[in-house]
């Protein structure tokens, strides 16, 4: 009777090693959802998952928190689901415009957050503004009045000048289509 029980625990054992020593437990595919600026390739190295990772293996909790410390990321939701796919869903802070820093272009969010972009993310100035000439207060505004805008109406926007110096203050935007904008400060 003991022998039994030996051998039925030894022959589970050895099924389970060589279930997860073989590719039949390996995640067999991996989705992203709900981003708009980062790449899926991005979000799933952020994860740190792979298709050599092993399915049963994955705690969602823990893939989770590895993308949230992603500064652009605002909520991540990871699912494991049948036939060995995982979904990942984040929710991204809105990136209404960058501009230079220190020599350095940082992306302002519309929170007001200033994210540095690394040489792997250039890619997101494309989708918002380049600004330049207003003050720190100026900014905060600009922020504001963008944060209300739709990010398909900003991605259409190039570059925001602000030309405070001259007798009639102005705010010059150049659309990514060429054509300009005049406005003043207080129009946008």
């Amino acid at each position: 009777n003991f022998y039994f029980a030996l051998s039925i625990l030894t022959g589970f054992i050895l099924i389970v090693s060589i279930y997860f020593l073989s590719s039949a437990s390996d995640i067999y595919r991996i989705t992203v959802s709900g981003n708009l600026y980062l790449k899926d390739e991005d979000i799933i190295s952020e994860s740190g998952l792979s298709r050599e990772k092993k399915f049963f293996l994955t705690i969602p909790s823990l893939v989770e928190k590895k993308i949230l410390k992603n500064s652009l990321i605002e909520e991540a939701e990871v699912t494991l689901e049948r036939g060995r796919l995982i979904k990942i869903y984040v929710k991204e802070k809105k990136i209404v415009a960058y501009t230079p820093e220190n020599g350095l272009n940082v992306l302002i969010l519309s929170d007001g957050e200033r994210v540095g972009i690394s040489k792997q993310n250039m890619y997101l100035i494309g989708k918002a503004p380049f600004v330049e000439g207003f003050s720190e207060e100026e900014m905060e505004l600009l922020v504001k009045q963008l944060d209300r805008c739709e990010t398909g109406i900003i991605e259409q926007i190039s570059e925001i000048h602000y030309y405070p110096e001259l007798k009639y203050q102005y705010v010059e935007l150049v659309m990514a289509d060429g054509n300009y904008v005049f406005t003043s400060p207080y129009g946008l």
